[in-house]
């Protein structure tokens, strides 16, 4: 459920599902890769998944990638 997550963190959802790294997503967004595994870490969490294709899935059906 994206009201889980907050505004940052399905930015994130979105650029992890469509298979940007960790590095990627901190260039993206100018933050640094730190931060971006502690918004990934909360999102695994939220949406209760252990793993990227776990939560790709999830940002697939939810509308947030093709």
């Amino acid at each position: 459920d994206l009201n889980k997550l907050s505004e940052r963190e399905q930015e994130v959802l979105k650029l992890l599902a469509k298979g940007l790294s960790n590095k990627e997503i901190a260039a993206q967004l100018f933050l640094s890769e730190g931060t971006i595994r502690n918004y990934v870490s909360r999102v695994f969490s939220k949406l209760d998944v252990s793993d990227r294709t776990q939560a790709t899935m999830i940002a697939v059906r939810l509308g947030l990638v093709n």
